[in-house]
């Protein structure tokens, strides 16, 4: 099951069934998959993951040998939970579609007709039969993980550091959906998450960051290449300097005051 963890000022965690968004209705996603199939690494290494089910195709299409999905939503960790369920009790896709069908008709989730066809066309990647056994497997060893946390709270950063550690693996992709949408008007929590992502790369040269207009980029080791910081320009060297001048910015312009500004400054 997962496990349930509090968290900061932002994001204590919570449950909300309204907001299990299963089916990723972001742009570019199919192309970003396409990608990631391309990607050449060791396979000693862990995804990260928040939010739904393209996770799924992401390991399916990375290949980890280890998984961790978190998510502040604790009905979005029970829907995973629900996922994990129904795979271990499946031979094959077939089964699961039968299996996972009959439980979401039954559960809490407000899953629409059009998400549970989507299950029953077998629409995702990772829904092919290869990709089915290999994800079945690692649940099977263990090897997916599913905590109720924020990727925002430095006891995130410490919890997933210790599983590397665990492991002897280091994080070689993070999924982070659109979290900095919901960040946008707390920005300790907003950089708090970038320097989280920051400490998961660890030593390795590079980290597949996966963001939620299916930009796919190569993380590297300053604050300028956030996407938020590259669309407004501030090019500081350090990220005290950065956290100033996008404060000066957001208190000279008044942009981001509420969510429905979000798009002037993502990619």
């Amino acid at each position: 099951m997962a496990t349930t963890t509090q968290s900061s000022t932002f994001a204590k965690t919570y449950c909300n069934f309204s907001e299990v968004y299963i089916r990723s209705n972001e742009t570019n996603q199919a192309e970003v998959a396409e990608k990631l199939q391309g990607c050449v690494r060791d396979s000693n290494f862990i995804h990260v993951g928040v939010s739904g089910m393209q996770n799924y195709d992401f390991i399916a299409r990375l290949r980890p040998q280890y998984a961790m999905l978190i998510d502040i939503n604790e009905a979005t960790c029970l829907f995973h939970s629900l996922i994990k369920e129904a795979i271990l009790s499946s031979e094959n896709v077939n089964e699961f579609i039968e299996y996972i069908t009959k439980k979401l008709s039954q559960s809490d989730f407000q899953i629409s007709e059009a998400h549970i066809r989507a299950f029953q066309e077998k629409k995702d990647f990772w829904l092919q039969d290869d990709n089915f056994q290999y994800i079945r497997e690692m649940f099977q060893r263990g090897d997916i993980k599913i905590q109720n946390v924020n990727i925002a709270d430095e006891r995130t950063s410490e919890m997933l550091e210790s599983y590397c550690e665990e492991k002897r693996a280091q994080v070689g992709s993070i999924y982070i959906s659109n979290v900095a949408d919901w960040l946008i008007d707390n920005l300790d929590e907003l950089f708090s998450m970038e320097t989280n992502i920051q400490k998961l790369k660890g030593k390795r040269d590079e980290m597949i960051v996966i963001y939620s207009d299916g930009t796919l980029r190569l993380h590297e080791n300053n604050l300028e290449h956030h996407p938020i910081v590259q669309k407004i320009s501030c090019l500081a060297r350090d990220s005290f300097t950065l956290y100033t001048e996008i404060r000066k910015h957001f208190m000279t312009t008044g942009a981001l005051t509420r969510r429905s500004q979000m798009k002037e400054l993502t990619l």
